[in-house]
């Protein structure tokens, strides 16, 4: 697991993903895997929590939902970058 966070690039939140996959690959939790989480922490914010619960591949429906997740939020971060974004109340 160690190692795979180690040599894995990009943002903290896919390394981690991937310090999970292999302890999935290694063998996991023996009773069975039906759940998997990821938060992440900075000073201010968590950025993003994120869990899956009672499912049969845990590991992938997180990876999707991080995926999502930021995908959304560099969508919303780009909106609100050009002015484009619609404001609730907003006339």
């Amino acid at each position: 697991m160690a190692k795979c966070f180690e040599e894995a690039n990009g943002k903290l939140v896919f390394r981690l993903l991937e310090a999970l996959k292999a302890g999935s690959e290694s063998g996991g939790d023996k009773r069975g895997e039906k759940s998997a989480a990821i938060t992440v922490v900075d000073e201010k914010d968590v950025l993003p929590k994120l869990r899956v619960d009672k499912s049969p591949n845990p590991i992938q429906e997180l990876a999707n939902a991080i995926e999502k997740h930021l995908y959304t939020a560099e969508i919303e971060g780009e909106l609100y970058k050009t002015g484009k974004a619609n404001c609730i109340g907003k006339t």
